[in-house]
């Protein structure tokens, strides 16, 4: 393995997509050092563009937005413009940087183009992902229609394969519809496309939609009053959360489920765990919100309306366009002054 670079950046592709980050990304720093103390170990000098393409995915998971664009520049750089799969990867990785920087609009433009160089490419996963990325933009955007519309777009481009057993990457749209039906209240769909999207994507491995998956199949099994299903649900979620900023992300959830349940001291608990001191905006803004339901139960009506400034400022600009947490926001604040 050491001597062969290129199987080694499929073993980590192997990995990224089982979820396994932190492992993936032992092996590409293994390997770019390989490279670096011989460098004729390869010929082709794409397989840097590669390395460097998988670099700025890990750096994605892990949400360090600054090292993802730095791997970015670096992997267009050696990759040929006839690469479209592996250009359509650093793509994609750089879109996920902006969504976190808080610029939507360069997430959407990112992710259609990615879009359109994986069809191009004929890889439908990748053409999948950016479909998903697409819908969660829509989905934070508001617009939940258009975000129901590109998860269904998913569902139809595994159907339209020619086999039997419905493709892995088909489980993220059957994920991403369930949310969107949870928003509309729409409690049976959303546990019908949580059980499809589950099994659909567990058949090939495919793990990095799972956090997403059992923490809307928590706040689905509270919403219907079964808080036993829903703390099991939180558990199962915290095994594809290893990395910090996935925390938060659990974090907003698991606070929500304790206190539909009346649970405040468990939903404190789960706020004052120890989270990064710097996060990208756009997690802030879910740390912040969620913060907001928590003292908004404590009944400390003058930091919600604090912290709804806070948002909205961030959430509302025009490259942001994150309307479904200024409304979430907006509806705590009202809330709040209710209480005034």
């Amino acid at each position: 393995l050491a001597r062969r670079p290129r199987l080694r950046i499929d073993q980590a592709w192997a990995l990224f997509l089982s979820g396994k980050a932190a492992g993936t990304k032992e092996i590409l720093l293994a390997t770019r050092r390989s490279l670096q103390e011989e460098p004729g170990l390869v010929q082709d000098e794409a397989i840097r563009g590669e390395l460097a393409t998988l670099m700025a995915n890990c750096a994605s998971m892990e949400e360090d937005v600054q090292q993802v664009m730095v791997e970015v520049e670096e992997a267009l750089a050696y990759l040929p413009p006839e690469d479209h799969i592996f250009r359509a990867r650093a793509l994609n990785a750089a879109g996920g940087a902006h969504g976190l920087a808080g610029d939507t609009e360069q997430l959407l433009e990112a992710s259609q183009e990615v879009h359109r160089l994986a069809l191009l490419g004929g890889n439908p996963f990748l053409a999948a992902h950016a479909l998903s990325m697409i819908a969660e933009a829509r989905f934070h955007q508001g617009r939940l229609r258009e975000a129901g519309a590109s998860n269904r777009r998913i569902i139809e481009l595994g159907a339209d394969r020619d086999v039997v057993v419905p493709p892995p990457f088909a489980g993220m749209g059957h994920i991403g519809l369930a949310a969107v039906q949870l928003e509309r209240y729409e409690l049976a769909e959303a546990a019908q496309s949580l059980e499809h999207g589950l099994a659909i994507s567990g058949q090939g491995g495919i793990g990095y939609k799972h956090l997403d998956a059992y923490c809307t199949l928590a706040r689905l099994r509270a919403v219907e009053g079964d808080g036993a299903a829903a703390t099991a649900a939180l558990e199962r979620a915290q095994a594809f959360a290893p990395l910090p900023l996935q925390k938060v992300h659990l974090a907003a959830y698991a606070v929500r489920v304790w206190l539909m349940q009346e649970n405040l001291p468990m939903a404190r608990q789960w706020l004052e765990r120890p989270y990064p001191q710097q996060m990208p905006i756009v997690i802030r803004e879910v740390f912040e919100a969620t913060r907001a339901r928590i003292v908004l139960a404590e009944g400390n009506w003058a930091e919600v309306l604090a912290l709804h400034d806070s948002v909205v400022q961030s959430a509302d600009r025009e490259t942001a366009s994150r309307l479904a947490r200024v409304v979430e926001m907006s509806l705590l604040k009202a809330l709040a002054m209710e209480e005034l």
